[in-house]
């Protein structure tokens, strides 16, 4: 979450040098990585001197940290990194359209609560990994905090899909109402949130990502036991995202130091649990 990046080399013997802003806002001035900023420091031989970096956000989820490569390999894990998150978006926005245009053939419920479970996960990362922005030359609107907003409405949705997967209102009432509670509970919430700081809005959503995954993982275990032969896919899509996402939010704090790639785990763990959800439905 950066509103305002700025930075300045300053050479042992010289001038200070302004170099090119890195904001969310600005990513046509600095080479485009997904979940990340970037900016180009070109140095002559041997020259040394200090960096000097500044920045603006509404929150910061860790200490900022600064990598340094060298253009070649820059590029490489640019392309690895952009390629991946790229293509978990994408497959989730499909297989969002692809569940839409179930609802509008069959009109079954269960159908549009996934579209929307897959599709607001979707919107929701790629609005935090600065997607929204690359396509939005001229936006006023820093959309990475966006994914946190969406996160209660996603739950929602994913709180009445489990509800109607499993035929819960005919079979198992105390988990359907449990559901729907949550279902109201994810509407409240993410409507309430619109209009906090997002510094709570964060720890919110993180909190109820607890929630959760320990819900959805007892209920994959308990309809296994049932055997429900739906179950399988449901749990095993959501052990993945829950593995990811409780990485995720490891990666927020100070106890476990800087841990590789968190943004980019959970986005693809994200898209396999969706195909696993999408299986579940068909």
């Amino acid at each position: 979450f950066v509103d305002l990046g700025q930075a300045y080399w300053q050479p042992t013997r010289g001038t200070v040098i302004k170099l090119k802003n890195f904001s969310q806002l600005t990513t046509s001035q600095t080479p485009q990585l997904l979940h990340f900023q970037a900016l180009p420091l070109s140095l002559k031989q041997s020259e040394t001197g200090t960096l000097w970096v500044y920045m603006s956000a509404k929150h910061y989820a860790t200490a900022a940290s600064i990598t340094l490569y060298d253009e070649a390999h820059f590029y490489h894990y640019q392309s690895v990194s952009n390629s991946l998150s790229l293509a978990a978006i994408s497959i989730m926005l499909l297989l969002s359209l692809l569940t839409f245009l179930i609802f509008i053939r069959t009109q079954e419920r269960i159908a549009i609560s996934c579209a929307g479970y897959v599709g607001l996960h979707g919107i929701g990362w790629a609005a935090a990994s600065g997607l929204i922005e690359d396509f939005s030359m001229h936006s006023t609107l820093n959309f990475s905090y966006l994914g946190m907003y969406i996160f209660p409405f996603a739950i929602a949705c994913a709180s009445q899909f489990v509800a109607d997967l499993f035929q819960c209102k005919t079979r198992f009432i105390h988990l359907y109402k449990a559901l729907t509670l949550l279902t109201f509970f994810g509407l409240g919430l993410g409507t309430v949130m619109l209009f906090m700081p997002f510094k709570l809005v964060f720890y919110l959503s993180h909190a109820l990502a607890i929630v959760w995954i320990c819900f959805t993982l007892y209920i994959g275990c308990y309809m296994l036991k049932e055997k429900d032969f739906r179950a399988k896919y449901f749990l095993v899509g959501n052990l993945l995202y829950s593995g990811a996402l409780l990485y995720y939010m490891a990666s927020h704090s100070q106890r476990f130091g800087p841990l590789e790639y968190p943004e980019l785990m959970v986005v693809i763990a994200l898209a396999l649990d969706c195909i696993c959800i999408v299986l579940s439905l068909s």
